[in-house]
């Protein structure tokens, strides 16, 4: 355990056990240091040697290979000033300002996009208007109500373990923690908590509005293509849709994006329909097979 004058003043922490997830967090810090060359960064993982974009690497012990490493080793940032990313990020831009912001804040976070107000367990006395924080990008600092906070979210989150799968059986339903989260943050008023601009984790599912330049992406797979995508007419508001790209105001952009813009909400509204055609036929010849 890293106690508070041991820490640092302020750095990145990354959390990341396997070899993919690993390799995400390599990217992703590599990216940091692209924008960011004077940040610490720290990675927690089972591995003892990882990659020098790390300038520390903190092992952790009987990984559980989930989103529960997370909750068993946030709080021992060995930063007094956190910024923690999920290794499926890509960073474009300046993120010393974050810091800044702890000057009055404890915690930050941005809005989930996917947030949800379909459970009650552990929520019900949690006002609509106190949503949900994405997980995957958050800023703290290591005070006495933080620490506790992140320690108790561990505990939390297994609670809200037991009754998530009555909501679905997706993936990111059955490891969601950010209703433990929510529920958290809501319970120790005594944590300062500001909301972020989906500027500073800007997702690539689910739609995403942005206005100036995104500085963090957030998403696997073709992300440094995404993060490209979503920074054209950066100057400008606008949203970004998997799929279709960055939508803006017509009267604002060239022809040509105009153009592209039209094209590709055709492409991808005759696609869907080609695929939910074929799930339709595929459905009746399977009943017919059975009626047969």
């Amino acid at each position: 355990m890293v106690s508070h004058a041991d820490r640092m003043e302020k750095g990145v922490v990354y959390i990341a056990t396997g070899e993919k997830c690993r390799q995400e967090a390599i990217r992703s810090a590599k990216s940091l240091k692209k924008h960011n060359p004077s940040l610490i960064v720290a990675i927690f993982t089972e591995a003892s040697a990882v990659d020098p974009v790390f300038d520390h690497t903190h092992l952790i012990e009987n990984p559980d290979f989930s989103t529960i490493d997370k909750m068993k080793s946030l709080w021992k940032t060995p930063f007094q000033k956190t910024i923690f990313l999920d290794a499926d990020t890509f960073v474009t831009g300046n993120l010393l300002p974050l810091f800044d912001l702890l000057e009055r804040v404890d915690f930050a976070g941005t809005h989930e996009v996917a947030r949800g107000f379909w459970y009650t367990e552990l929520q019900d006395q949690i006002p609509d208007a106190f949503c949900e924080l994405n997980g995957g990008m958050l800023v703290f600092k290591s005070t006495p109500s933080v620490i506790k906070l992140l320690k108790d979210w561990h505990d939390t989150y297994l609670q809200t373990k037991q009754w998530l799968p009555r909501y679905g059986t997706h993936k990111w339903m059955l490891t969601n923690d950010q209703p433990s989260l929510r529920y958290l943050l809501f319970k120790h008023p005594e944590v300062k908590l500001w909301v972020l601009p989906t500027e500073y984790n800007a997702l690539r599912h689910q739609g995403t509005y942005l206005f100036g330049e995104a500085k963090i992406v957030h998403g696997r797979d073709n992300i440094e293509d995404v993060a490209v995508q979503m920074n054209r007419h950066g100057n400008l508001e606008r949203s970004f849709f998997q799929g279709l790209g960055i939508i803006a105001d017509f009267g604002r952009i060239p022809l040509k994006s105009v153009l592209e813009i039209v094209f590709r909400v055709n492409a991808c509204a005759i696609l869907d329909l080609y695929r939910r055609a074929a799930r339709t036929i595929k459905t009746g010849l399977q009943r017919l097979r059975i009626r047969g």
